[in-house]
């Protein structure tokens, strides 16, 4: 982790945009480590205001060390092909019992909010219609409030963003 922090600092001055890739529930995952991770990301990106960070969350690939601890820890695995379609970079499906249901909660309910971490989302592509643009202004103390603090209580926005298909298609 000391290589990365110091990456990042030394990239700091120049015009180049580290991308930091943060994945989430792994097998086992606890609150506590997820925690880590969002402060980590969340220090990144203060240190480094033109750093990009993404969270994605866990897809079990077979032949892999973390599938093997997933089926250890209550994935069934899908008997069809198409039923590999559940499992996505944005959804936790009913099969993922190697997630504990606190980290679960919490991933399901920040997963949206962590899009507004840094200021890059802020400083949108020049083709994003502007009222996204304003709205995502508006939301942002909101959801840097809510990563920072773990506050996955009531999470209207994010419910309402999947639901209208907006983010994270559930299936």
């Amino acid at each position: 982790m000391e290589e990365v922090i110091e990456a990042n600092r030394k990239l700091a001055p120049y015009p180049i945009v580290p991308l930091y890739l943060f994945m989430m529930g792994v097998p086992r995952e606890t609150p506590d480590e997820f925690r880590e991770s969002l402060r980590l990301a969340e220090f990144l990106v203060s240190e480094n205001p033109k750093a990009a960070k993404t969270f994605n969350i866990y897809t079990p690939y077979p032949g892999t060390e973390l599938y093997g601890l997933a089926v250890q820890h209550g994935l069934k695995e899908p008997e069809r092909l198409e039923d590999w379609g559940r499992f996505n970079f944005r959804n936790i499906p009913k099969e993922s019992a190697w997630i504990p249901p606190e980290t679960k909660r919490l991933i399901q309910n920040l997963d949206f909010p962590l899009m507004f971490l840094g200021t890059n989302f802020v400083s949108p592509h020049r083709k994003t219609k502007r009222v996204v643009v304003a709205l995502a202004k508006l939301y942002s103390p909101i959801a840097r409030y809510r990563v920072r603090n773990m506050d996955a209580r009531f999470p209207i926005e994010s419910t309402l963003v999947k639901r209208l298909g907006l983010f994270a298609r559930q299936d």
